[in-house]
């Protein structure tokens, strides 16, 4: 039998259907406790590129998977700050290519001056 639309095997008001329910569901999905900021500039890091800060953590594109706390640099224009990080999630995305959510732990009052001015 050829194929034609009448004989898909999900009927297109199904898959309507779930995908109206998972757009229902994104504002109870994400958990962050604060908002994240995306760059006009690169921030740059030890460990990757920075793809979005936020005062909470940070998203990292990397060639290597992390694991555990890490310490390392972030730094921008003439803001460079040191931070201590717990690994939050990770994502393979390709070969040699990991997406890498870290939470800051242990921020001095000095370092969240020198994020803040890092984020703008």
């Amino acid at each position: 039998m050829p194929w034609t639309p009448q004989s898909r095997l999900i009927p297109r008001t199904l898959t309507d259907r779930i995908r109206q329910s998972a757009r229902s569901l994104r504002p109870f999905i994400d958990r962050r406790m604060t908002g994240r900021r995306q760059r006009g500039h690169e921030i740059f890091s030890d460990l990757g590129k920075v793809v979005n800060l936020s005062p909470g953590g940070v998203r990292i594109r990397s060639i290597r998977r992390l694991h555990g706390t890490q310490t390392f640099e972030l730094w921008a224009r003439d803001v460079r700050v040191k931070v201590r990080a717990e690994i939050a999630w990770t994502r393979k995305t390709g070969f040699r290519r990991h997406e890498i959510g870290m939470r800051f732990v242990d921020l001095t009052t000095d370092d969240i001056v020198a994020l803040t001015r890092l984020a703008q």
